[in-house]
Formats: structure tokens, sequence, C-alpha cells
């Protein structure tokens, strides 16, 4: 199955499947992440997540 193919000559666009466009890797945790961007697309809206997953068990508890 293909992902998403970006328009031709959209800034980011990369011969292949176009994946580059839409994800990005961060340092975490667990190693390197390979992750897809936020599915927004607005002038001032995130460009990327706040930051990355954290360790399993080692948020503090908070009410929501």
């Amino acid at each position: 199955m293909r992902g998403i193919e970006p328009e031709p000559g959209v800034e980011g666009a990369a011969d292949g499947d176009g994946a580059e466009v839409w994800t990005a890797e961060a340092p975490s945790p667990y190693g390197l992440l390979s992750h897809v961007l936020p599915p927004v697309n607005y002038e001032g809206g995130p460009v990327d997540w706040t930051g990355p997953p954290s360790l399993w068990g080692t948020d503090p508890a908070r009410r929501l």
C-alpha cells in the first residue's frame, strides 16, 4: 500500500514514495524515533510534535 503522494513541485517532494515529506526522525528515550508529522497544515500551525514519547511509567500522575 502506498502513502499519500505529494503533488509534483511541492517543496520537499522527493523521488520514490514521497514519505520524506510526511515523516521525520528525532532522538527519544527509546533511540532514534521515526514518526509521522502532525496532520495539520496552516500558517502558524504546528510543524512537529512538542517532544518525543517518555519512558513507560515515568510521567507524573495527573487529573484530566
